[in-house]
This record gives C-alpha cells, sequence and structure tokens, in this order.
C-alpha cells in the first residue's frame, strides 16, 4: 500500500500532536494518567 504525501503528514502532525500533548507530568502522562511515558506516546514516537 502506497501512502500518498497528505496522508503521510496527516499521520505524522497527529503523532506529533500526540508527544506535545501526552507530555512527562512528574512521572506520569498530563493526559490520560498512565506512567510516564504512555502507550500513546511510544506509538506515535515510532512514527516520528
Amino acid at each position: 500500500m502506497e501512502r500518498e504525501p497528505a496522508a503521510l503528514l496527516s499521520v505524522l502532525t497527529d503523532g506529533n500532536a500526540v508527544l506535545n500533548d501526552h507530555a512527562d507530568d512528574a512521572g506520569l502522562c498530563a493526559v490520560c494518567g498512565s506512567a510516564w511515558p504512555c502507550d500513546a506516546t511510544r506509538l506515535a514516537g515510532a512514527f516520528r
């Protein structure tokens, strides 16, 4: 499956938004409260 540049840019932009929102807050994720880095941060980081 080939990705169009616009679709790839969207995935990268969404991943950056997740990384910005799910920040470390004293060892916990600022959004979901899980131990940081949370699963969402790890997944988004894989797309960087």
